[in-house]
């Protein structure tokens, strides 16, 4: 709470000297606790698996959480991977294993690998169902449950964020319109108070099959970096991914409508957290 405290006082310091009105800028440091922070001290217990210390190796592995966010030495700790499959579904993420904290950091901690894969993950993860860096990681006493909302998916096209979608070679640079609308999309988000934001990029069937995946995918990515990077967002609780050719919006090409293939949807997955 004292880094966000430090960064909000020094956001507003930056944000005057640009001479970006107050008004704007409290509405995003609203939006910003409104969806990202949690709750309770409960809701704060998800946490991610940063790397494996030998990649050769995958039983031990650095967490980003350590003593100062009350984790303890012994402790088991579930791993969970969002997989698109299941977005649908009650809970959208699958479990992949469990671990147990051998040493602690201040923020960080050693855990090794006690538990690989479980029966869905090795259905749906045939090629590695175990745990992998960047999988989610909660106490076997919390519960995700997926909490009803009112909140919509948005769907913006590409040529209202990008300022040369079309481009060969591609940029992925945002345009001032393109962040303008984002911060004011930002609003449809306003009543989620925990969550995942979701970001997945789509491209029509122009091209190859691998160009348009790899542009989808890095075009989801700049959504996500424009939000940490801009407006401090958790990273660990934005998912973005590239659908490249699936799920288009035009699929008869019909002339004119194209371009509504290639866009951007961003939806939050809601969550809570408890302890039975």
């Amino acid at each position: 709470m004292e880094e966000m405290t430090t960064f909000i006082f020094q956001s507003f310091e930056n944000q005057q000297a640009l001479g970006v009105s107050l008004k704007r800028w409290l509405f995003l440091v609203c939006f910003l606790f409104s969806v990202f922070m949690p709750l309770d001290a409960v809701a704060s217990r998800l946490w991610r698996v940063n790397y494996f210390l030998n990649p050769q190796d995958d039983r031990f592995a650095i967490l980003n959480v350590g003593s100062e966010e009350g984790l303890e030495e012994g402790v088991i700790l579930n791993s969970y991977r969002f997989h698109l499959a299941s977005e649908e579904a009650s809970i959208p993420f699958v479990q992949t294993g469990r671990m147990k904290v051998h040493k602690l950091e201040r923020h960080t901690a050693i855990a090794e690998v006690v538990e690989r894969g479980s029966e869905v993950s090795k259905s749906i993860f045939p090629d590695y169902p175990g745990i992998m860096a960047g999988d989610l990681l909660s106490l076997p006493t919390v519960v995700l449950n997926q909490v009803d909302s009112i909140s919509r998916e948005l769907t913006i096209p590409y040529f209202d964020l990008f300022v040369d979608p079309e481009g060969d070679p591609m940029t992925y640079e945002l345009s001032e319109e393109g962040q303008a609308l984002l911060e004011k999309s930002a609003a449809e988000f306003g009543g989620i108070k925990s969550g995942f934001l979701l970001i997945k990029g789509y491209t029509g069937i122009e091209g190859s099959a691998e160009r348009n995946q790899v542009e989808s995918h890095q075009r989801a990515l700049t959504i996500k970096q424009f939000l940490v990077n801009r407006w401090a967002f958790d990273e660990d609780r934005i998912i973005a991914i590239g659908m490249g050719e699936r799920s288009l919006k035009e699929p008869n090409q019909v002339p004119g409508q194209e371009k509504y293939n290639r866009r951007i949807s961003l939806k939050v997955l809601p969550f809570s957290t408890q302890e039975p």
